[in-house]
């Protein structure tokens, strides 16, 4: 038992610190691509890059909104902005029940981090377009605060599936660009961390 760990990816890795907390015979925690913030300043953010994204490709940012493809964010956006305000309105087909406890995971799993006792493996990319590279350095701040035995690692052409993009331009990224694996890189910081 003292050999297992427990791995977790995007909304997956905010229960890693709440198992780890919770069996304390596991041997430690990762946390793939984990966001740091609640899921509705998440969304918020994914906004807010993807208005900036289009920017660069010439739309101003009322073009960008109105975009039939960036709708269902904004959407998103208002619809979890309207539960944390008391609505009981679904929100992108998903029950008001759902989000707020997803809004409570957040909290619990800031919480739990301060009672866990095993290291704790937090990995990000710097092209994750979905929980950006920010989450884990707000990790990594935080983790530092609560005396937790922990390592962060960023790296610089991962995405949110964990693949390799080779080209960093947006604009200029092609199919052949993009990793059809896991990095290589990711593998063997997991596994280093799974066998120290």
């Amino acid at each position: 038992p003292g050999a297992i760990s427990v791995i977790g990816h995007s909304q997956g890795a905010q229960f890693i610190t709440l198992m780890l907390e919770a069996d304390s015979d596991l041997a430690g925690g990762i946390m793939l691509a984990g966001p740091y913030r609640s899921i509705d300043e998440i969304t918020s953010a994914q906004l807010d890059f993807t208005v900036e994204l289009l920017g660069q490709f010439g739309m101003d940012e009322a073009q960008a909104l109105a975009n039939p493809s960036v709708s269902p964010l904004v959407e998103m956006v208002d619809g979890l902005a309207s539960i944390r305000g008391g609505s009981d309105e679904a929100v992108s087909g998903v029950t008001a029940d759902f989000w707020r406890s997803w809004f409570d995971l957040h909290e619990r799993a800031l919480s739990a981090a301060f009672r866990i006792t095993q290291p704790l493996l937090v990995v990000n990319g710097e092209l994750d377009w979905t929980v950006a590279p920010i989450e884990a350095q707000a990790w990594d701040e935080f983790l530092s605060g609560v005396g937790a035995e922990y390592e962060v690692q960023i790296f610089p052409c991962v995405t949110h599936a964990l693949n390799c993009v080779s080209e960093s331009d947006p604009a200029a990224i092609t199919p052949s660009d993009i990793g059809r694996t896991v990095a290589p890189e990711v593998i063997d910081t997991i596994i280093e961390f799974l066998t120290r």
